[in-house]
């Protein structure tokens, strides 16, 4: 019986590892196997029961709690409580901040964990270009797998910074020429994607990029290469055309096309309710309540019931007003807070989580990207990752947690820069 609980606590890291790979694996691809990963995490998480470590405790805890508590309450207070509620449901991912910072037992799994999204998402970047060249046809227009297109661009955007990072980071010349490449085949997929959100999003992830990688200036001179290749190709695109159209040409039945109009609606409903909102889940019904509300006479009428403002903070404003969104910015900010410090003290693990945090922010201005589960999942996956591998580094924290099991000293990753070993392996 020893034995077996012997094995089965030496089993559960691997599968904890495991779960938090297909998590990472899965966004671009089928919603059922992303949903079976989440479910195994979860339960390898709990099965290995990380609290009852002594020193143990939850990472950023007051962050997801002061914006859970917002919505909450914002929730508890809105008239249609079932629809409130299943738009709070939508948040859990977030829980994934606490679960995945309790995964990575060392660098190389860290690695394992970067490779699978990176394989996932090269796969589908591929697919893409490949219709593009016209030598694979998809019904689809733009390849996006069985995700949506926001879906999949914000998953181009977040692979396209890993690359970035490790590019910047990788010693040999032949692992950086293979990630200098493999950027270009997202840059491409992200174009062939045709989101104006995707632009921001790379231009947001490029200046984290451009401010932690300042000492590898010589590759930072190579990345403006793709960055003015990316420019002219996407103003040959969708994304051109739809920024070249004056407003007379966009069909209002066009969903990219209402921004503007959902915007207003938002903001009136704001208005109308500025602590609490309409309420969670309601956004579509209290829209079409303003279908005949003089403030908005100058306003075309939305065309389709959306769900969501097209916009985190304006759909926060008008489903959870001022106290949702106050709890989304102290999330925000003590998030970016955190990976500041951290950057500046073991920028290896921190910035690449701290480019996606700032890439999904940006996707946020145009879309609701946090009601997106897939996208907050791989988010809060990315987070938590990185809040666990400070821990890898003893100079990233000024105490030491302890964690479950040993950590074995193991070879430095070929092909990345090597990190000074302490005197002795701090306690997990």
């Amino acid at each position: 019986m020893q034995h077996a609980s012997a094995a089965g606590s030496r089993a559960w890291p691997g599968l904890l590892v495991g779960s938090a790979a297909l998590v990472a694996a899965t966004p671009v691809w089928s919603t059922a196997a992303y949903s079976i990963s989440l479910a195994a995490l979860l339960i390898s998480w709990l099965a290995a029961q990380p609290w009852r470590a002594p020193g143990w405790r939850p990472p950023l805890p007051f962050a997801p709690a002061a914006f859970a508590a917002a919505l909450l309450l914002a929730t508890i207070a809105a008239a249609d409580r079932g629809a409130a509620w299943e738009e709070f449901y939508s948040y859990y991912p977030f829980l994934l901040v606490i679960l995945a910072a309790d995964v990575v037992r060392g660098e190389r799994d860290l690695l394992r964990i970067a490779a699978c999204f990176l394989i996932s998402c090269g796969i589908a970047a591929a697919a893409a270009t490949l219709q593009g060249l016209g030598l694979l046809d998809w019904q689809e227009s733009r390849f996006r797998g069985t995700v949506g297109i926001f879906e999949y661009a914000a998953c181009m955007v977040l692979a396209w910074s890993l690359t970035i990072w490790m590019f910047l980071r990788v010693r040999g010349r032949l692992a950086a020429a293979g990630f200098f490449l493999l950027s270009f085949l997202f840059l491409d997929a992200i174009r062939l994607n045709a989101t104006r959100a995707s632009l921001v999003a790379l231009t947001a992830a490029f200046a984290v990029m451009a401010i932690f990688g300042l000492a590898q200036w010589r590759r930072l001179l190579l990345l403006l290469l793709p960055f003015a290749v990316a420019v002219p190709l996407a103003m040959q695109s969708e994304i051109g055309a739809r920024l070249l159209k004056s407003e007379g040409e966009i069909s209002l039945d066009d969903p990219q096309s209402q921004r503007q109009t959902i915007w207003a609606y938002a903001w009136t409903l704001f208005r109308d309710a500025p602590w609490l909102g309409a309420g969670p889940g309601d956004f579509t019904d209290a829209c079409a309540s303003l279908r005949d509300d003089p403030r908005l006479a100058d306003y075309p009428r939305l065309k389709h019931p959306y769900k969501t403002a097209h916009s985190v903070p304006l759909h926060l404003l008008a489903t959870s007003g001022a106290v949702g969104l106050a709890g989304f910015l102290m999330w925000a900010g003590w998030t970016v807070a955190h990976f500041l410090r951290a950057a500046y003290r073991a920028p290896r693990h921190a910035v690449p989580a701290l480019a996606a945090f700032a890439a999904v922010l940006a996707f946020g201005a145009t879309d609701m990207s946090l009601l997106n589960t897939r996208i907050s999942g791989l988010l809060c996956l990315t987070l938590g990752l990185g809040i666990s591998a400070l821990r890898l580094d003893p100079s990233a924290s000024g105490t030491t947690r302890v964690t479950p099991g040993p950590v074995a000293q193991r070879p430095p990753v070929r092909g990345l820069p090597e990190r000074s070993a302490p005197a002795s392996a701090p306690a997990r």
